[in-house]
């Protein structure tokens, strides 16, 4: 069982939870509300990938700017400073993938909201309940048709396997393999 398992993650711009997590890749539902967005940071070790499957992600790094909306998707490189943010009127829904796995090499450069270095603990990690935020988990084999938000069902099912993510919105079928590439699948 990890850290983060099994809980989740009040944030000052929405919410976060751990989907999944083999150690090697960790897969997280971000919800962030309208208007809001993530701090200004990077990570010493790790990549992340983010795929929107609900409303508009804005991505910025020091160099560009991603408008995103479902099925697109971009990763960030380890040292890379990024923030999301909502780009809608409506919640955004957000699948973030991060490999390897951990929580520990968080630097914030900027962050609108007054938080120091490192990431939350205490009161902002919620662990009943948990239903009324949207929450569900994933282990190898397993999946999830779809799961509902405040504001309805998001439909798309996705799968985990050892090393892989699939995601299906109505017809088409995608691949997440660690954040190394995301493809349609035939």
């Amino acid at each position: 069982m990890t850290e983060f398992e099994n809980c989740v993650v009040l944030k000052p711009w929405g919410r976060e939870f751990q989907v999944f997590d083999n150690g090697l890749c960790s897969v997280w539902m971000l919800c962030i509300n309208p208007g809001q967005g993530t701090s200004v940071h990077c990570h010493f070790s790790k990549t992340a990938r983010f795929v929107p499957l609900a409303g508009t992600a804005v991505v910025r790094t020091n160099t560009d700017i991603w408008r995103l909306t479902f099925p697109q998707s971009v990763a960030v490189d380890r040292y890379e400073f990024h923030a999301v943010g909502n780009g809608g009127a409506d919640d955004l829904w957000l699948i973030e993938i991060e490999r390897p796995s951990g929580k520990n090499d968080l630097f914030r450069l900027r962050d609108s909201y007054g938080r120091s270095q490192g990431y939350e603990s205490g009161d902002s990690i919620v662990r009943d309940e948990l239903g009324r935020f949207g929450h569900f988990t994933l282990s190898s084999g397993f999946s999830v048709d779809g799961f509902h938000t405040q504001n309805g069902k998001i439909g798309c099912r996705l799968a985990v396997s050892e090393d892989q993510l699939m995601m299906q919105v109505g017809n088409k079928f995608y691949s997440i393999s660690g954040v190394d590439s995301i493809s349609e699948a035939a």
